[in-house]
């Protein structure tokens, strides 16, 4: 699954500058000056660094099943995605028909409805020209967000 991640305007060029030149694409470039960042690390660092991606990768995980067992019982979601807050993937909803249902992981919570839903409830979204772009995300967890909550 990917993740939309938000960098500065000028971080932007550079990571557009660099998958040009190297003619790779940005996670690639990401993901290459990541792990010489890694390598250049001293061994305890390394291994501080390891042990905290590996309780991250844990946690994810729980979250994951956690979420499967949640929803044991509900309408199966045509779409999943993951975002470390409450929001809206573009890509991922223009997809669906009106009564397909897509189904939302975050840390505060497993959320789903169906394409006609979030129209309905959150018209301010997807008039917005951050959900236009691609994504609109929510600093906190909406009021309406809790009516689609999955317990």
């Amino acid at each position: 699954m990917s993740h939309t991640v938000l960098v500065s305007p000028q971080t932007k060029i550079l990571l557009d500058a660099l998958a040009a030149l190297l003619q790779l694409p940005q996670p690639t470039v990401i993901e290459r000056a990541l792990v010489v960042y890694r390598d250049s690390l001293s061994p305890e660092d390394q291994a501080a660094l390891e042990a905290f991606c590996g309780r991250a990768m844990q946690k994810r995980e729980d979250l994951i099943s956690k979420a499967a067992w949640q929803t044991a019982g509900t309408g199966q979601p045509k779409a999943i995605y993951e975002s470390s807050r409450f929001c809206f993937k573009r890509d991922v909803i223009e997809k669906l028909n009106p009564g397909e249902e897509f189904r939302m992981i975050t840390p505060v919570g497993v959320f789903q409805m169906s394409k006609a839903d979030f129209y309905r409830e959150f018209p301010n979204v997807v008039a917005s020209e951050s959900y236009k772009r691609g994504v609109y995300n929510y600093p906190r967890l909406p009021s309406k967000g809790e009516g689609f909550r999955l317990s």
